[in-house]
């Protein structure tokens, strides 16, 4: 499944219990689980694949618990803890016209501090630290993916203009 066919929905931070079961950590608080959607994607080695969900509920506002198909019991499911959880786009109703982390890929990422530009080439969403990666004079850096750091936000030219610390870019 392309990327560009999907949306992050969050990372799989723990198992929930011994059936298997597995809490979803989510970057939106707007996104409701669809007991009808039919899978769900991991992004396992850089590529999104897909799981077959068995149950999808969700848990508090910003987590949901998930069980997917032939994954029954606790150890199982262990090696899926980490893992960015993708969702198609068609399956998300869109709240409102709000941009997420992972649609700014390709966007030019302005350093207001130093100057220096360069390109989102992904983000990762690393629990409590989520980061782009952005490619600089031919070499990949990580940049903190913090709201507060970002100071405008260009669709049209596709430019991220950001006041990072000083030392990151």
């Amino acid at each position: 499944m392309p990327r560009e066919d999907c949306l992050l929905l969050g990372t799989i931070s723990k198992t929930h219990g011994i059936r298997g079961e597995m809490i979803i950590r989510t970057n939106n608080l707007s996104f409701e689980p669809d007991e009808n959607w039919e899978s769900l994607f991991l992004q396992i080695d850089g590529i999104l694949v897909p799981f077959f969900i068995s149950s999808i509920r969700s848990f508090k506002a910003d987590e949901w618990v998930v069980c997917f198909d032939d994954y029954d019991n606790k150890s199982s499911v262990e090696n899926l803890i980490g893992s960015p959880v993708w969702v198609k786009n068609d399956l998300i109703e869109a709240v409102d016209d709000e941009l997420y982390m992972d649609e700014l890929t390709g966007y030019e990422l302005i350093n207001l501090t130093t100057g220096r530009q360069g390109v989102i080439v992904d983000f990762m969403d690393i629990p409590g630290n989520p980061v782009f990666e952005v490619e600089l004079e031919g070499e990949k850096i990580m940049v903190p993916a913090q709201d507060e750091l970002i100071q405008e936000i260009d669709q049209d030219d596709q430019k991220l203009t950001m006041h990072l610390p000083e030392g990151i870019m």
